[in-house]
């Protein structure tokens, strides 16, 4: 698969794929970000004056049967403004998270039909960070006006 279906395929506008990694168990996707500037969180300004930039490992959907993780550069920039440095925000990763909001979703999806244990086995991740995720758009879902559905073997949901 060329780099640019690889990107199409990610489908997140704003990453470009740049390579890849095949592993046993996983497949990491090297990806950049387009924009070459971030909003200050502080003030609103836009900023291209970059702090430092670090690859990180951002947990996605799995997919051909293997954990897959974007290799992501997470920036920060010295705001022109207000001269704070800031971390920059991505839509479509919560703040401070190590996986994406789709994968997120997953999770929740998960543990709506199967056990946390059953979950944390199969993704390989902790029940604790697996509760989290589920408390988090439980709650998200009750303040939209939203239903629950009961978990498998709980009384009274999580």
């Amino acid at each position: 698969m060329a780099l640019r279906e690889l990107s199409d395929f990610l489908d997140i506008p704003s990453l470009r794929v740049t390579g890849y990694r095949k592993q046993q168990d996983r497949v990491e996707i090297i990806v950049e970000l387009k924009a070459n500037s971030a909003v200050c969180p502080e003030c609103g300004v836009r900023s291209t004056r970059k702090h430092s930039e670090k690859a990180i490992p951002m947990r996605d959907l799995p997919c051909f049967g293997r954990q897959l993780y974007l290799l992501l550069p997470r920036r920060r920039f010295k705001c022109n403004h207000c001269c704070k440095p800031f971390t920059e925000r991505l839509s479509f990763v919560d703040f401070g998270m190590s996986f994406t909001k789709r994968y997120e979703q997953y999770i929740y999806d998960q543990c709506k039909e199967r056990s946390f244990t059953a979950v944390e086995k199969q993704e390989g991740i902790s029940d604790t960070v697996i509760a989290k995720v589920y408390e988090s758009f439980s709650t998200a879902q009750m303040q939209r006006g939203g239903s629950l559905r009961q978990r498998p073997g709980k009384s009274g949901g999580a």
